[in-house]
């Protein structure tokens, strides 16, 4: 059911309430809950402790008027669509009003005319454009800030771990280290993993902003394929995998696709493939389709498998399935999240 529209009516006749009152009341889509204030104190107390969609305000009000609400309104940041209503028109006091901050500007006599309830949902419109408007304001500045923060994060944290892998690495083939080596590989694998995961969270951050961008280039598919083979092979190797790539048809020389973007999907898609799989192999399949002029590439392991129920949860973020051992095999369940998108 729709919640009713609240309005907060600052009158203090009590014939022009019972008068507006009706009026709502005729009207059955919207429903219209009304709150009556009799003076622009009250008024400033119901709205600062209350939330209302629309404000109808009377013109005078006793030794006030609406020109004084609407300036108390505007000091104390009280942001509310407000239709000023008057006894007579006045071009001069339209003015003000509306320079005062009031959406719109009525005599008392039209009240009862389709012009009222008109005004009414035209206001509450504009209200709920400006609030969407504000809303997208408020988040466009956030995600400012956060790739601000990010960039410098990244900056910060690939620099010393850039350093750890370097020295780490240079200390592994330096000759005298033989007997720290496999202290000085934990370092350098974990380091590695650090970096894999800033990376990872670097690029969802993107994704979510709308801001990782493809850039498309020729690939030479064969020589891609050897290296991403080189690549991943030695992984494969140490956990006694097979790693194999094969074409069940011809495929063509040269394709148009972002290389970098290409390579981490494939990168992901067999990581997880042989973190996965204790025994047997890890299948890369390349195929042409030539009907929709496109390369398709899968992935095949003899790993556990999964629940069918679960093929749409692998592919959200900071999403991971256990498998039957419960074994815990690191990463932020980031890697098929970025592939997919």
């Amino acid at each position: 059911m729709t919640e009713p529209v609240r309005i907060l009516l600052v009158e203090d006749d009590e014939d022009d309430y019972l008068l507006t009152a009706d009026s709502l009341s005729q009207c059955k889509s919207p429903v219209f809950e009304l709150v009556w204030a009799k003076t622009g104190e009250e008024a400033i107390e119901h709205l600062q402790t209350n939330t209302f969609d629309l404000c109808l305000l009377d013109y005078l009000l006793g030794q006030e008027n609406a020109m004084d609400v609407l300036e108390k309104l505007k000091s104390l940041s009280v942001t509310i669509p407000v239709v000023v209503l008057t006894g007579q028109a006045d071009s001069i006091v339209d003015d003000r009003v509306m320079r005062a901050g009031a959406e719109d500007f009525l005599t008392k006599a039209e009240v009862d005319t389709p012009r009222f309830m008109r005004t009414i949902r035209y206001a509450l419109v504009r209200r709920e454009i400006e609030t969407e408007r504000l809303e997208r304001n408020r988040i466009e500045q956030q995600n400012k800030a956060k790739d601000k923060f990010l960039a410098h994060l990244g900056h910060e944290l690939r620099t010393p771990l850039a350093s750890i892998l370097g020295y780490t690495e240079l200390l592994l083939d330096s000759p005298g280290n033989e007997r720290i080596n496999a202290e000085l590989s934990t370092i350098f694998n974990n380091s590695k993993h650090l970096l894999s995961l800033l990376n990872d969270l670097l690029d969802m951050s993107r994704i979510m902003a709308n801001k990782l961008e493809l850039v498309p280039q020729t690939l030479n598919l064969n020589g891609f394929l050897t290296d991403l083979y080189s690549l991943m092979v030695m992984q494969a190797s140490e956990k006694g995998l097979v790693l194999t790539v094969s074409a069940n048809s011809l495929i063509p020389e040269y394709i148009k696709v972002d290389p970098t973007r290409l390579r981490q999907i494939l990168i992901n898609l067999v990581n997880n493939a042989i973190k996965f799989t204790d025994t047997g192999e890890v299948a890369i399949n390349v195929e042409f389709d030539k009907d929709n002029d496109r390369v398709c590439f899968a992935v095949k392991d003899t790993g556990i498998g999964m629940p069918a129920d679960k093929l749409e949860t692998i592919f959200k973020p900071f999403e991971q399935i256990e498998d039957l051992n419960h074994a815990n095999h690191g990463g932020a369940g980031l890697g098929l999240a970025i592939s997919n998108e």
